[in-house]
């Protein structure tokens, strides 16, 4: 097909057709953008909320992990789901039971325990 010659009225025509389109791909992507922020908004609110009522520890903080490998990532989803754990509190028993490990490897009644917590890199750190 051929092109409109420029400034005839099929041209127009065309230009118009496509400034229709562009308003209302716009028009999609504003209101797209106005529910994520009314999402984000809700989200901040029972944020609030739940801070206020105590359900939720100002002490809290979030933990991001780059580079885990898959399926470590995997093991530890399953394993967190299995037990019907939050991630966070996974992590937390994670910690506690490397603590009572330690504990453990450290009276030197338990040597298996001080050698596989140092294979892992667990060793006692002193300060």
């Amino acid at each position: 097909m051929a092109r409109a010659k420029v400034g005839s009225p099929e041209w127009m025509r065309s230009l118009v057709r496509e400034a229709g389109a562009l308003e209302e791909g716009l028009a999609a992507r504003s209101g797209a953008l106005a529910d994520a922020t009314d999402g984000l908004n809700e989200r901040a609110r029972k944020l609030r909320e739940a801070l206020t009522a105590g359900a939720v520890s100002a002490e809290s903080a979030d933990l991001l992990v780059r580079g885990m490998p898959p399926v470590t990532l995997d093991r530890f989803k399953r394993a967190a789901g299995a037990r019907a754990l939050r991630y966070a509190d996974y992590v937390s028993a994670l910690v506690e039971l490397h603590d009572a490990m330690r504990r453990l490897a450290d009276t030197g009644d338990h040597p298996e325990v001080a050698d596989a917590l140092d294979e892992l890199g667990l060793s006692t750190v002193t300060a």
